[in-house]
């Protein structure tokens, strides 16, 4: 499986690859065998392994928290490949993609919450779409409790993230789009309509629909729709 992740990577001796939570090694070395390693742990008690283990090859350690790091220690273009800690993965994504640099993400994540980010409009959530806005998103595999150590609770699943360099947002207002994104799904079993607060003939089609029932398409169309309302609003 650790093979299978770094090769998911395409990697070559021309890319660098950050990975996030080291750990103590194990897939730190194949990374480091197929380009330069740059490996970010925060737990001081797996250093010593982690040197060890990394001794000779083409990879820089950072002992630290990945929310402390000076982002602009970074390479200018790099890959990620990493077994994000589940609790900040989340945040972890959003600082990556936000950032503007990075080529591709292979990531491992708790399966429940891998799903709502892989492009099927019926798993997504608000944080599928807000990805969707920046990338595209492709499940590779699924990875089974029992075959960590330790074993979690939960099974997880390695997504690979693709960050667009252009797309149908390109003319869209990032924060704009976000805030009708998150107003939408402001309560994710109720109509658009309530959410939304605009009325039934405005929305036409869309007033008795969810946000789960919409592609991208539909969220475009809406977008404009909520747009020109919000903007009509406010000069009233």
């Amino acid at each position: 499986m650790l093979d299978y992740i770094a090769d998911a990577a395409g990697l070559s001796e021309i890319d660098t690859v950050v990975e996030i939570g080291a750990g103590d090694g194990r897939l730190s070395v194949r990374l480091a065998k197929r380009a330069k390693l740059i490996a970010i742990e925060i737990d001081r008690s797996l250093e010593s392994v982690l040197r060890k283990r990394l001794a000779g090859m083409n990879a820089t350690i950072i002992m630290d928290d990945f929310f402390n790091l000076d982002l602009g220690r970074l390479p200018k273009r790099f890959k990620v490949v990493a077994n994000l800690p589940y609790a900040s993965a989340k945040e972890i994504i959003r600082i990556l993609i936000e950032l503007g640099r990075v080529e591709l993400m292979i990531i491992c994540l708790q399966k429940e919450v891998a799903e709502k980010y892989i492009n099927d409009k019926k798993n997504r959530n608000f944080l599928g779409w807000w990805l969707s806005f920046y990338a595209d998103c492709q499940r590779l595999t699924e990875i089974k409790a029992e075959q960590f150590f330790p074993a979690p609770k939960v099974d997880s699943e390695i997504i690979a993230i693709y960050p667009k360099k252009k797309s149908c947002y390109m003319e869209i207002d990032k924060e704009s789009y976000i805030r009708f994104l998150k107003t939408c799904w402001t309560h994710p079993k109720r109509m658009l309509a309530n959410n939304l607060g605009i009325d039934n003939k405005v929305l036409g089609d869309f007033a008795s629909k969810r946000a789960h029932q919409i592609d991208q398409n539909g969220f475009l169309e809406l977008y404009k729709i909520w747009s020109e309302y919000e903007e009509k609003k406010g000069k009233e």
